[in-house]
């Protein structure tokens, strides 16, 4: 069934983005990512580029004025099968998100929480700090303050959808594997229009390089 619009967020380390891969694939959706957004941009040194890489090297959210400016500009071009992932951060991110898909005539079909416990989060760190060296990684005080942005301000878009009855949480502490099942579950259960994961899949992640 076409319309199908998700999102996906999560805690630093969470996971999240691999099972926004992986949901993309099955469900046949496009998968916005704004955290590969945020990285080809740094990686292409641009203005905004910069800023971003200024506030992550210190652990802050990327302001909403800018999010939503990126964002919008992907939803006026994406299909209408999409995966959010990593959007909205904040309680203004899920307003303009719920007013603009309101004004569209569409609607959040389903937001997908990942629950991961701090202390699996910083294990993660420790191993994602080796291979990848994200400047968002470099030290447990960044860490810290990512989690604490996350606890703070994330959460409250969560329970803007929660209230909605549109927010299913996951225990993103498992397997890749496991939590996936649990996600496909949870969409089940949610009746989030029936979506068929038979379809033909889109392997199309916007923001990837």
């Amino acid at each position: 069934m076409t319309g199908n619009r998700l999102a996906i967020l999560g805690p630093p380390l969470s996971g999240k983005t691999v099972q926004a891969r992986l949901m993309s694939k099955e469900f046949g959706l496009q998968h916005i990512s704004t955290g590969e957004i945020f990285r080809r941009e740094m990686n292409a040194n641009s203005e905004l580029g910069m800023k971003i890489y200024d506030l992550m090297v210190c652990g802050s959210l990327v302001p909403d004025e800018i999010a939503i400016e990126v964002i919008q500009r992907y939803l006026k071009t994406t299909q209408e099968r999409c995966l959010l992932d990593g959007f909205p951060r904040s309680i203004s991110q899920a307003r303009f998100l719920y007013s603009y898909l309101s004004n569209s005539r569409e609607r959040l079909d389903r937001l997908i929480v990942l629950d991961v416990p701090d202390d699996v989060i910083f294990a993660r760190a420790e191993k994602r700090i080796l291979t990848e060296r994200r400047p968002e990684d470099r030290s447990n005080e960044v860490l810290r303050k990512r989690l604490a942005l996350f606890r703070k301000e994330t959460t409250k878009a969560i329970d803007f959808f929660e209230v909605l009855a549109l927010a299913s949480h996951v225990d993103g502490s498992k397997s890749v594997d496991e939590v996936f099942e649990e996600i496909k579950r949870s969409l089940q259960n949610g009746n989030s229009h029936n979506i068929d994961s038979k379809r033909e899949p889109n392997n199309s992640t916007i923001g990837s390089n």
